[in-house]
This record gives structure tokens, sequence and C-alpha cells, in this order.
């Protein structure tokens, strides 16, 4: 897996990223520094997608928190299903304020944007302080299975089998 980072951004993002907030729950006042944030990549796969990660700490957890947000696009705009819903993910994630005074928020924000992308972990690693025989390197943030569903290909995926035309299977 891979990507290549993109001069331009598709068309409408910011009218994506707001439904994308919306359906997902998440207050869209601060949708303005997300967008500031964010970049658009190709896959490998040839599928373009916009990707943001911002620290936006809220007050009812104790961790710092992450919001990401990949979007895919198709034609140069957000992919669109037909129940007017982006194709994307949205999701949170909490990090100790010692890890990330360890790890710092560069560091999380590239390694969360790698779950985002589907990337293969560890994309981000770090020293592992588990002495051998452990592996001596392991990701920035170890997610396990839950980063499947964090995963814009997942999404995309998805969206290709719902467009794709009913076949009779009698």
């Amino acid at each position: 897996m891979s990507y290549t980072k993109n001069p331009t951004d598709p068309t409408g993002i910011a009218d994506a990223l707001t439904t994308a907030l919306s359906m997902n729950a998440v207050d869209t006042s601060f949708s303005a520094d997300i967008l500031a944030a964010g970049s658009s990549v190709t896959l490998e796969t040839g599928d373009v997608v916009w990707l943001s990660c911002i620290v936006h700490d809220r007050p009812e957890t104790p961790q710092i928190d992450f919001l990401t947000v990949a979007i895919a696009a198709k034609n140069g705009a957000p992919w669109i299903k037909p129940n007017s819903q982006p194709v994307c993910s949205v999701f949170w994630k909490g990090v100790w304020p010692e890890n990330l005074a360890a790890l710092s928020i560069d560091t999380v924000r590239k390694a969360l944007l790698m779950i985002a992308m589907g990337e293969a972990q560890p994309q981000v690693p770090i020293t592992n302080p588990d002495p051998p025989p452990a592996a001596q390197q392991q990701d920035a943030l170890p997610v396990g299975d839950v980063a499947t569903s964090w995963s814009i290909r997942t999404a995309i995926q998805a969206a290709t089998q719902l467009d794709a035309a009913l076949t009779d299977v009698l």
C-alpha cells in the first residue's frame, strides 16, 4: 500500500466535510480548523482521498482527543452515495497526556492519518520498551482490529459494492 500527495483538493470538500461531521454527530463549529489541516492524496489503487487530523480536546474525556476525517473523491469531487452521504471515515482517538508528551502531536497525527488511509502498520514506528525477544519497534498507536473500520479503504470498498449493478444469484 502506498499513496502520493496531490497538489489540489477535490472541489466541494467543505460541504462534504460538514455532512460527514454531522452524520457522525461531531460539532461542525470547528470545521474551518479541519479544512485548514487537510490535504488530498491518491492511493495506489487510484482512489483519491482528502484527509485531515486535528487536536480537539473534548472536555468530557480525560485524554487529549484527535479527530481524524477521510473523505473519498470521484471525478474531482467528493464521492457521494445515493443516500446523499459522502464516502468517508470519521473517528476520535484519545491519547493520554504522558503518551502524547513522549510521542509528540506530529507523530500521533501521522499515525492517525496512516490508519485513516488503511496503510499497513507500523507506518509510524517507535522504540518498544519491552526487552528482546520482543520486537524492538512498534507502531506509535497500536489500535488492532478497529483500524479496519476506521480505514477509508473499507468505506470505498463498501461504496463500490453498493454502486455495482445487482446480479441474479439464483
